[in-house]
């Protein structure tokens, strides 16, 4: 049974809070994290963009957004200079570095 519009709207709202949300568990936000760039690299690009220039994250869920922002790239969404302005230098690390297997 394909899922509607509306049900697939919902999953991505959910998975966007849960990459936002400081506060839920560490192995949570990670597959948050995975689930949204599988579902639409379109619209985790600014979730990543956002949860990246948070310094207070912890390093995992920083180095996981790098890894995904090139994810997101490899994709075919553009991640330019500019929008890695303002992450982290782990974000940005993880994302210089990250080679496809």
């Amino acid at each position: 049974m394909e899922t509607t519009e509306n049900e697939r709207d919902r999953d991505i709202a959910g998975l966007i809070a849960s990459c936002l949300e400081s506060d839920l568990l560490l192995e949570r936000r990670l597959a948050a994290i995975e689930a949204l760039i599988e579902k639409s690299a379109e619209i985790a690009k600014p979730v990543m963009l956002a949860v990246a220039e948070r310094t207070t994250e912890p390093r995992l869920v920083l180095e996981a957004v790098g890894v995904g922002l090139a994810r997101i790239e490899q994709r075919g969404v553009r991640v330019s200079e500019f929008d890695l302005r303002n992450v982290s230098e782990v974000t940005f690390l993880a994302y210089d570095g990250w080679t496809p297997t």
